[in-house]
């Protein structure tokens, strides 16, 4: 245990070590988010705009002719 301790202080005292996990950090979530938030935020639309339409069918609004 005494070793594994070691090592670890070691690895996370390491400014290039440090500086190599936030690199790809970034890089992944850069891509991660890349590719996964526009499929995401068409999930979120669709779902938002079924339940303003739910909404205004049960107060009967009508958004087709301006206020």
């Amino acid at each position: 245990m005494n070793e594994f301790l070691h090592h670890y202080v070691e690895i996370m005292a390491d400014p290039a070590h440090l500086a190599a996990e936030v690199s790809l950090m970034l890089l992944v979530d850069v891509l991660f988010l890349g590719t996964i938030w526009p499929m995401l935020r068409r999930v979120i639309d669709r779902r938002i705009g079924a339940e303003h339409r739910k909404i205004d069918q049960g107060h009967g609004a009508d958004h087709a002719e301006p206020l």
